[in-house]
């Protein structure tokens, strides 16, 4: 089995939730019938209770239902033109990728396998020879080739997820429709719609920054058959770059829908630098107390003071790192 089962589980998924659609469709039409029942009985109970007027109120409670029925009958057709639609905006203005490729999240993956043995071709084969002749170069070449490999892992599953989560939340949705005919259980039913349009925008801001993201990912290729160290690291931090920027795109579409910015240093991104200076303060903290404490057992004050100061240093410096970064 090679990278293309990641396509394989996502054909899977789409595959179970079309089963799962087709039974909560059934369910859907006889709530929608329900429904539309106690809609007229609250209808006549009204115009009985001359507190509807007939004439103005009629026409909006038929288009009403006919909306309601039209979107519950064609909801498979609107579902699908909805996705389409909005891959298919978000790759328009690059025109790099088709909507066929960008469904293929297996091609990422397997782009990452092609970089990752570029990196490491067979100058720079892992034998016992050189490895001991080389071996803190062989361990950074293959640091580098890991992160690129990770990198490009990472924005094949951020598509496979989205999709997942798009067909998903789409296949549930249906259930929620006709509690749009009922003004009081209208709000389950715009929520949930509300939650499908926002993936759709998720998938339109994550296909646009995939058609841009392709061409870059296919520049970062070895310029030689025996690449340096430098630019294997090169090559494998543009990587996480653009591995960022891709992780980064469901918060640019929150942000988008909200009116704010989705990329800046108090962003997902950056939490784990902050989370690794918050763990670098307690570990100078506890050093300094373990300094502190050697110091007065061997009764040294030119030790503690000096292992004092470099502790204070440190836990000064990691606080102006998370000062600048961390707002």
């Amino acid at each position: 089995m090679d990278s293309s089962i990641i396509t394989d589980i996502l054909e899977s998924y789409i595959n179970g939730a079309s089963r799962g659609f087709l039974v909560l469709e059934d369910y859907a039409q006889g709530l929608f019938h329900k429904l539309l029942i106690i809609e007229f009985v609250l209808l006549g109970l009204g115009m009985a209770m001359q507190r509807i007027d007939f004439n103005t109120q009629i026409i909006s409670k038929v288009l009403a239902i006919g909306f309601v029925q039209f979107v519950l009958f064609r909801y498979v057709w609107l579902v699908d033109l909805l996705i389409n639609s909005c891959i298919s905006v978000g790759l328009s203005p690059t025109g790099n990728l088709s909507v066929s490729q960008f469904l293929d999240v297996s091609a990422f993956i397997t782009l990452g396998f092609d970089k990752f043995w570029s990196l490491l071709g067979t100058e720079h084969s892992f034998t016992l020879t050189t490895i001991l002749s080389f071996p803190v170069a062989k361990l950074l070449y293959l640091i580098a080739g890991i992160v690129m490999l990770i990198a490009f892992f990472t924005m094949g599953l951020q598509i496979f997820l989205s999709l997942i989560e798009f067909y998903i939340i789409s296949s549930i949705t249906i259930i929620f429709v006709p509690f749009l005919l009922i003004k009081q259980t209208s709000f389950l039913a715009i929520r949930s719609l509300n939650s499908l349009l926002a993936i759709c925008f998720k998938l339109m801001v994550l296909a646009f920054i995939s058609g841009l993201s392709y061409p870059v990912l296919e520049v970062l290729t070895p310029t030689g058959d025996m690449p340096s160290l430098k630019e294997a690291l090169t090559l494998a931090l543009g990587s996480v770059a653009v591995s960022l920027v891709m992780k980064g795109a469901p918060s640019i579409a929150i942000a988008t829908l909200n009116g704010s910015s989705g990329l800046n240093t108090s962003s997902g991104i950056m939490q784990p630098i902050m989370r690794g200076v918050d763990v670098g303060v307690t570990m100078a903290k506890t050093a300094k107390g373990e300094a502190g404490r050697l110091t007065s057992a061997v009764t040294s004050p030119l030790v503690g003071s000096a292992a004092g100061a470099v502790m204070k240093a440190v836990s000064r410096g990691a606080s102006y790192v998370k000062g600048n970064f961390g707002k």
